[in-house]
This record gives C-alpha cells, structure tokens and sequence, in this order.
C-alpha cells in the first residue's frame, strides 16, 4: 500500500499563508494530476476538532448556522476518508493558520482524526522575526477594525515558545518543520514554491503559477482605518468593507523604532527560543522611521477622509446587494 502522508500547514500567519491556500485552491486539479491533493474543507476539520465550533476563527463563524457547521464538518471528514483510500495521490496539504488557536484538547482530537488516514503527520509552521511580524501584524488588526494603532506592543510578539511546544508534544518533534520565513531563506524565495521543497516535490512548482494574495496597505491607508475604527470598529453595523484601503498609493506602514525597543526583551526571548529549540537563526531587523501623522493628515482630516469612505464603501455594498438579488430574479 502507498505510504500517506499529510503535511500540516499550521502558519504562522504574515509568513504568506494567503498566498499558500490560494495558490493550493487555485490549482487543486492540476496537484491532484501529480499525486497531491490540497484538502479544501479545512475550516469543516477545524470545526470537528474544536470542542466550541463558533469560537473559531470569529469573524466567519459567528455567523454561519449550526446546520452548515455540521455539514462543513461532514465534507471535511469525508474528503480525508476519500483521500485515504486512493492510491494516486500519496501526499495531502491542509494549510491553515488557525489551527495555531487550538488547545490540547483540540490537538489530540486532530491527531486521533488524521491518524485514521494516514500513515504520517508532518507539521510545517513558518516562522518570521518577532519585531518584524509586529509591524505587518498591526497593520493586518487595524485593517480589520480589531486594534488602534496605540494598541499595546507587547501583544504583538509572537509567542514560539508557547505555541510550539504544544504541537510537538502532540505530533512529535521529530515531526515538526519549522522554516525561517525571511529573504534568502524560502525555496526561490516565494512561500509557495517553499511548500513545494516541504513536501518533496520541486517538480511541480514550474507547473503552477502562484496566486498572491493580502497586498499590503500605505502609511496613509492605516492611518484612515485607524480613524474608521474610533467611530466603527469591527462587527459594528456602521463599518463597511474596507477593501478601498489597498488603493491608497504611499510608502508602506511601518513601526517606529521606539515601539519596536519597547518589547526587545520579549523578541530576544523569542529568538534565543527559536535558536535553542529548532536552530533558526535571523538576520538582524532594523526598523525603519516611521512617517509623523502630520506629514499625511491633521486629525479632522483624516477623520472627516475615514468617515467619507466608509461611506462611499457602504453604498457600493448595497448597490452590489441590489445587483446580486435582480440578477436572481431574473435568472
């Protein structure tokens, strides 16, 4: 019998996740073709596992009827026990960061489901420097309404030596890849390709072109949606998308050098963890000058620009709503 294989994509999230998952489910046909196949109900299995499905990844479950949380379950148990049972196809990614917010609890219930299909469990986690992360991770939060910008720095170092431990106690570190997300690190130095090298199969990378995903947003931009947030933060009836942020043209966001000083000893914590356990060492990060609000905004400005916007977003909400059900009815 084929050995099986499953190779766990579990993040971390702003080490090109996005890019990942599209380029996975922009290609399934094609992998699938060449003997791997990408598991496409990844938040049904994320459901399964979890002892509370509705207290997972919130902003697309809060809202998704129990009836559909159980389906997407089923899809998901279905489509490994397919998987398993077919010979062509030796090799299976599941790639999604929020496995990362598992328990214990979750982790065992994951492993005993996986176990039942396959021969082998490879966990592939991407870790980026902690002081670089803070930035592209702040920027992400105040994007979507969860965080201001005056947010707390400490709580956005990522936390290695909590998270990762878990999983090896889980699945083994034995079965633990953790990869150096940084410039000359990654195979061709895209994170795709670099799922490719993972798992062995470098012959497919030129078959497949990949799918970038999460542009990244201005100084100006992050600045208006941090505006947006005081008046309408997120799951608020007031916000609308906010999808217009990626058009605003300007240097890229940026954290001050004091807000990356401020956590160093946490950083080096992180660091010396990542050296110790897993032999991962980066390059030294130098924060660049961030740009002073008032070189872009004065404060009524920006308000008044924040609340301009959000509007014009929600009334091309609604004209698309109004598109979408005419199209129905006459179709």
């Amino acid at each position: 019998m084929t050995q099986k294989t499953i190779f766990l994509h579990i993040g971390s999230g702003k080490t090109g996740t996005s890019t990942i998952q599209g380029t996975l489910h922009q290609n399934r046909k094609l992998l699938k073709e060449n003997g791997v196949f990408a598991f496409p109900h990844v938040v049904g299995l994320l459901a399964e596992v979890v002892s509370d499905p509705m207290k997972l990844t919130p902003v697309r479950m809060r809202k998704i009827p129990q009836a559909q949380v159980e389906n997407l379950q089923r899809s998901a148990m279905q489509a490994l026990e397919k998987w398993g049972e077919r010979a062509g196809e030796p090799v299976s990614i599941v790639s999604n960061e929020h496995f990362l917010s598992l328990k214990e609890p979750d982790l065992a219930r994951l492993s005993a489901k996986l176990r039942t299909v396959t021969d082998e469990i490879k966990v592939v986690f991407y870790a980026r420097h902690p002081a670089s992360k803070m930035s592209a991770l702040l920027e992400q939060q105040v994007k979507a309404g969860l965080l201001r910008l005056d947010a707390p720095m400490d709580r956005l170092v990522e936390r290695f030596d909590r998270r990762l431990p878990l999983w090896a106690e889980a699945f083994g570190k034995d079965n633990m890849i953790v990869r150096k997300f940084e410039r000359g690190a990654l195979f061709r130095d895209n994170p795709y390709y670099d799922i490719c090298e993972v798992v062995g199969r470098r012959d497919i990378c030129d078959l497949i072109e990949p799918v970038y995903r999460n542009e990244g947003t201005s100084y100006a931009a992050i600045l208006l949606a941090d505006a947006l947030n005081a008046f309408a933060p997120a799951f608020s009836d007031e916000r609308a998308a906010a999808d217009y942020l990626t058009q605003i043209a300007g240097p890229k966001f940026t954290l001050p050098p004091e807000a990356v000083q401020s956590v160093k000893g946490s950083v080096t914590k992180q660091l010396d963890y990542l050296k110790s356990e897993y032999g991962i060492e980066f390059s030294p990060f130098v924060p660049k000058p961030a740009a002073e609000m008032k070189d872009v905004f004065s404060a009524e400005v920006l308000t008044s620009l924040a609340q301009i916007l959000n509007s014009q977003s929600a009334r091309i909400r609604e004209l698309e709503a109004q598109v979408a059900s005419s199209t129905a009815i006459s179709g």
